[in-house]
């Protein structure tokens, strides 16, 4: 195994430190292939940190900005109760191949 570069070693480090300050939504169930213009409801959690007194009581939930969108499943925008910690979400993939829903993956 190659060591990383630095430009790699920030981007990994940058990655970590955005994933524990933030608040990520990650799918909680069976792994599946979601198929090019397939939407689905898929059962997700939060993860990562809510700064301050906790969620609010309802937000919106949306796509990440600061992350790769490429070969990524889009979520669908939506309203959560910050009492519900296991949800769903409507997820949708609009590129033209298949792509693989693990447990765990970042939405």
């Amino acid at each position: 195994v190659a060591p990383l570069e630095p430009d790699q070693c920030k981007l990994l480090v940058d990655s970590a430190r955005s994933i524990s300050e933030e608040v990520w939504a990650c799918f909680d169930g069976e792994p599946f292939a979601l198929e090019p213009s397939e939407q689905a409801m898929v059962p997700a959690t939060w993860s990562g940190g809510w700064v301050g007194n906790g969620p609010p009581a309802e937000f919106l939930a949306v796509q990440p900005q600061n992350v790769p969108q490429d070969n990524r499943i889009k979520i669908l925008p939506g309203v959560c109760s910050g009492k519900d910690m296991d949800f769903m979400l409507c997820v949708y993939n609009d590129t033209s191949e298949p792509l693989d829903v693990d447990l765990g993956d970042l939405l």
